[in-house]
């Protein structure tokens, strides 16, 4: 053999044999650790559950609910989607509140459905606008069997909490103000 091939040799054995002691370290390392008894851990602390919101309607409303037998449900579609499909809700709301556009609804709520005493179906629409809901929430009622929308508003000029437009009815009237509330 040639000295070369002596020196490749040479080197090639010695790296098997660091390699075999390295493995020979790590198995006897994890067997040490494997036989070591586990620490007791300190139980995790659970944070405190948050609390669940009041229910959606206030003792007042389910009252009402009740001495008027209202029928409330929810819909799937959320308010903004159902004024995107209807301009005649859209285009009386405008007549009321001259500045509407369905962007004031950005932030919506699901649509509810309420049939009062005398058989009349409102639909209930809340939204707010996108990013600024304080002070721009607008509740519509929308009475299907008349045609008709009614508005209660946020925006305000003379400093009151809200303003209601299309001169209702007691009964929407008090629908709108409950479901401002409540929603």
């Amino acid at each position: 053999m040639s000295g070369a091939t002596k020196k490749y040799f040479s080197i090639i054995f010695i790296s098997l044999t660091i390699f075999a002691l390295a493995l020979t370290l790590i198995f006897f390392i994890s067997k040490k650790n494997a036989n070591r008894p586990e620490e007791k851990k300190a139980p995790e602390e659970i944070d405190q559950p948050i609390p669940l919101p009041p229910s959606s309607f206030s003792s007042e409303w389910e009252k009402r609910k009740q001495e008027n037998k209202y029928q409330p449900y929810r819909l799937e579609q959320y308010s903004h989607d159902i004024l995107k499909d209807s301009p005649n809700i859209v285009g009386q709301t405008k007549e009321l509140m001259s500045d509407f556009s369905i962007a004031k609804m950005a932030v919506s709520t699901p649509a509810s459905n309420i049939v009062l005493n005398d058989g009349r179906e409102i639909l209930l629409l809340f939204g707010c606008t996108e990013h600024n809901c304080g002070g721009t929430g607008i509740v519509i009622a929308y009475d299907k069997s008349g045609s008709r929308v009614y508005l209660l508003s946020e925006e305000t000029s003379s400093g009151e909490e809200y303003k209601i437009l299309g001169n209702p009815d007691e009964e929407i009237r008090n629908l709108l103000i409950d479901y401002y509330q409540n929603e």
